[in-house]
C-alpha cells in the first residue's frame, strides 16, 4: 500500500463467512476486528470493522490516518473471530501489512501510448515437431488453447520456455543459435512459471498443485535443476495467490502482497515456518483508489529501500499494471493493453527515457506473471503467441 503521509487510507476485506452452526440453525456470529499501530511500537489500538456498501460490493471498512503525528506510517493486522465455532482467522497469518507512506511524489505525465511496433529483435518458435518449435493443444475442459505459458532470460542470454503440450522446457542459446531441452518435472494444469536465479540454473514453479490429504488448498511445488536438466531440488512453496516472481527467487502472494521466499540467501530450502515469515514486497504498485472505486488514470510506484514513490498519471487512461523494476537507469514501468504491453523507462527523477509499445499476441492462455522478463541491464523481453506460433520481442534498454 502507497500513501501521502496527510491521506486517510480507506482499509477493505471482503470476507464469506461459511460456517454454519448446526445447534443454532443459522451461520455463526462473526466478529472482525482490526489492530494497527504506527512506527515500531507494539502497542496496537483496535477498531472495530463494520460494514459499507463500496461499488455494489459489501466489504469490510476501517478508516485510518496513513501516519500519526510523529509522522510513522501505518501498519496493521486484522482478526475474525467466530467464537461459536471456536475459530479466528488472521490477516495476514503472521506479522503486518505495512504502509508506505511519503511526503513527497514524483508526478509522471505519459503522453500517448505510441503505436505498436516489433521488438529491435524478435525471437520465434513455430508451431510443429522439433528441438526449435513448441506445440499447443487443448486443457481437460476444452476451453483453452495451452501453449507454452511462460519464459525467463538469464544474464548470458539464454532463453527458458515453458512447453508444456510437449512436457519440456526449451533453452535457446542466441549466442551459439542452439537449442536444449530439459523434461518438465510436474505435469502442467494451466498455472506455471519459471526463472533463472542468480547463478544461471533454472527454478520451474508449479502454481496449480496438488491437493493432498482431502485439504481445502493444493500444495504448490517449485523445482530447482542442475545444468544437466536434472532436479536439484524440490520443495513445497505455500503461497495462496502466487503471482509474479521476484530477480531473487521470491513469490508475490496476492493474498497479502508480501513475498514468500522457497530458499534462503544461502540457497537453502526454507521449512513451512521461515516461508510463512514473508517479507514486505519492495516494489509495490497499484492504482489510485477514491470513494468511486479505482481511478484507471493514475497509478503509484514505490521504491521502499530508496523511500522513493511516484504517481503516474495519464489523460487517455492506463491500461494493466504488470511489472515495475529498478534497472541501471532508474526504474522500468510495464503496463499490459490488449494484446500489447507498453514499457517505459524512467530516470531516478521521473524523466522518461524510452517509451515503447510492443506487440503480445494471445492467441493461446499466457501466464500472468511469466509473459516478460526484465534482464540486469535494464532490457526487456515480452512473450506472445499469435497463429504462427511463439513471438518473443527485446527491447533494448536506453
Amino acid at each position: 500500500m502507497i500513501a501521502g503521509v496527510d491521506d486517510t487510507v480507506r482499509l477493505a476485506f471482503d470476507l464469506v463467512n461459511t460456517i454454519y452452526c448446526t445447534e443454532l440453525q443459522r451461520y455463526c456470529r462473526l466478529e472482525p476486528v482490526l489492530y494497527y499501530a504506527y512506527g515500531d511500537t507494539e502497542a496496537y489500538q483496535t477498531i472495530p470493522l463494520t460494514i459499507e456498501n463500496v461499488n455494489g460490493m459489501e466489504p469490510l471498512v476501517a478508516r485510518l490516518l496513513a501516519t500519526d503525528q510523529a509522522g510513522r506510517p501505518l501498519r496493521y493486522y486484522a482478526e475474525f473471530a467466530v467464537p461459536e465455532a471456536g475459530y479466528t482467522l488472521r490477516y495476514p497469518v503472521a506479522g503486518t501489512i505495512d504502509l508506505f507512506a511519503t511526503t513527497n511524489f514524483i508526478f509522471i505525465e505519459l503522453p500517448a501510448e505510441n503505436a505498436v511496433e516489433p521488438g529491435d529483435k524478435v525471437y520465434d518458435f513455430f508451431w510443429g515437431y522439433g528441438p526449435d518449435k513448441v506445440r499447443q493443444g487443448i486443457d481437460q475442459g476444452g476451453r483453452y488453447i495451452i501453449a507454452p505459458p511462460a519464459m525467463d532470460v538469464a544474464e548470458d542470454g539464454r532463453i527458458a520456455l515453458m512447453d508444456p503440450v510437449n512436457e519440456r522446457v526449451i533453452i535457446y542459446n542466441p549466442n551459439e543459435e542452439s537449442y536444449a531441452s530439459f523434461p518438465l518435472p510436474f505435469t502442467y494444469n494451466n498455472e506455471g512459471d519459471l526463472a533463472f536465479d542468480q547463478n544461471g540454473q533454472l527454478v520451474i514453479f508449479d502454481f496449480a498443485g496438488e491437493y493432498v490429504d482431502d485439504r481445502f488448498e493444493p500444495i504448490r511445488y517449485c523445482y530447482r535443476l542442475l545444468p544437466d536438466g536434472n532436479i536439484d531440488v524440490a520443495t513445497p512453496i505455500y503461497v495462496k495467490f502466487p503471482s509474479k516472481i521476484t530477480k531473487d527467487l521470491k513469490v508475490l502472494d496476492q493474498f497479502d502482497y508480501r513475498l514468500v521466499a522457497p530458499f534462503n540467501s544461502k540457497g537453502e530450502v526454507n521449512n513451512r515456518e521461515a516461508q510463512r515469515q514473508k517479507q514486505t514486497w519492495e516494489f509495490p504498485y497499484r492504482f489510485v483508489e477514491s470513494e468511486k472505486g479505482f481511478d484507471m488514470y493514475t497509478a503509484r510506484f514505490a521504491d521502499l529501500k530508496e523511500e522513493v514513490a511516484f504517481e503516474v498519471h495519464s489523460a487517455s487512461g492506463i491500461s494493466g499494471l504488470v511489472d515495475f523494476e529498478k534497472t541501471p537507469q532508474g526504474y522500468l514501468l510495464i503496463f499490459d493493453g490488449y494484446e500489447q504491453v507498453r514499457a517505459v523507462w524512467i530516470d531516478p527523477a521521473g524523466k522518461i527515457l524510452k517509451d515503447v509499445t510492443l506487440p503480445r499476441g494471445q492467441y493461446t492462455e499466457l501466464s500472468l506473471s511469466g509473459r516478460v522478463a526484465v534482464t540486469e541491464d535494464g532490457s526487456l523481453y515480452v512473450l506472445g503467441s499469435t497463429k504462427r506460433g511463439i513471438e518473443i520481442h527485446f527491447a533494448r534498454a536506453p
